[in-house]
């Protein structure tokens, strides 16, 4: 048992360290590198005889499991083997405290080390984002250039942004959005492209937004990636359950009132309390969509809404400055 962990401990920290070091090349691998080597140095007191108690043809763990067959993300294969090590870690320390306490403490004090790195490690997996106030754009709707648009709704307190300019070809989408990010860069609120996620991928955004009916999110996960956002709409309960099962990290549910963006018929505000304790439960945050506008928006807060996104509020405001610092003062009391 010892034999078998000290194996598999080293084995998930070689992995991980691989990974920081050749595929995330973040600079912190030589942590990984002592933890690994202060693992072996408690090991070689225990070799000698690990190695004489080996039996590998005989071990029932030998056998592969399904879950070990289907591929994985690095995301997923950096989880699995912090698991494993925490893990071995764990049976390292209580069985060690029957044999040498002060090796167990050794051991401890390494499986905290392993939590500090964990959270190190997946820091650029986990995308801090706040939907509060969120802007889609539509610059038929302003008056001044799409970036001025953005830069001063960012100014009054938007927090998330999604390029979405139907009307345009895809190399005007693209410099529109070049021009748009380097705004949202300025004021560290994330970009996302509706539907495109080769033009996200192109512009290097932080994400995509998508529909029902655009790329399944399994395949937009795989062009993008693990680091990047996905957002996808939902119309109805049935969907929102549905997309939390998905490989997303928010979802908007919607419209609640008539709109003339979307040919949607509205779902209504009966539907707010569920959703939000479907987003609660399932972890992933929501984004109350659709004809939300400075007449209906007391309504939608009283029946729950506490994020909110809008097109033509702020786009065709004379001062989307104004207007964005007036919409976030609403949502939040």
């Amino acid at each position: 048992m010892i034999d078998a962990n000290f194996n598999r401990c080293r084995e998930g920290l070689r992995v991980i360290e691989d990974i920081v070091r050749f595929c995330l090349k973040l600079d912190f691998f030589e942590e990984l590198k002592e933890v690994r080597h202060a693992v072996s140095k408690i090991e070689i007191k225990y070799e000698a005889k690990g190695i004489l108690s080996r039996d590998s043809v005989n071990d029932p763990g030998n056998k592969p499991f399904e879950s070990e067959k289907r591929k994985k993300e690095i995301k997923n294969l950096l989880s699995a083997n912090f698991k494993r090590i925490e893990e071995s870690l764990r049976v390292l320390e209580d069985t060690l405290m029957m044999i040498d306490p002060q090796d167990s403490e050794a051991v401890k004090e390494i499986r905290f080390k392993v939590y500090t790195l964990e959270k190190k490690v997946f820091n650029p997996f986990y995308k801090p984002f706040d939907l509060t106030l969120y802007l889609v754009t539509d610059s038929r709707h302003s008056a001044f250039p799409l970036e001025k648009t953005v830069e001063e709704a960012l100014k009054g307190g938007v927090s998330i942004v999604q390029l979405r300019e139907k009307h345009l070809f895809d190399k005007e989408i693209y410099e529109s959005g070049r021009k748009v990010l380097e705004v949202c860069r300025k004021y560290k609120a994330p970009l996302l492209i509706d539907d495109r996620a080769d033009i996200a991928l192109a512009l290097d955004a932080d994400g995509v937004h998508i529909g029902q009916n655009d790329l399944p999110v399994s395949k937009v996960r795989k062009i993008l990636g693990d680091e990047k956002i996905i957002g996808k709409s939902t119309h109805s309960l049935a969907q929102a359950q549905e997309a939390i099962q998905e490989e997303i990290d928010y979802f908007a549910f919607g419209p609640l009132f008539k709109t003339p963006t979307k040919d949607y018929a509205p779902v209504g505000l009966k539907e707010i309390e569920k959703i939000k304790t479907l987003s609660k439960e399932s972890g992933k945050p929501v984004v109350f969509i659709g004809g939300l506008t400075l007449e209906t928006l007391d309504e939608a807060i009283q029946n729950g809404v506490d994020a909110a996104a809008f097109v033509r509020e702020i786009m065709g405001a004379k001062n989307p400055f104004k207007t964005a610092e007036f919409l976030l003062k609403k949502i939040k009391g």
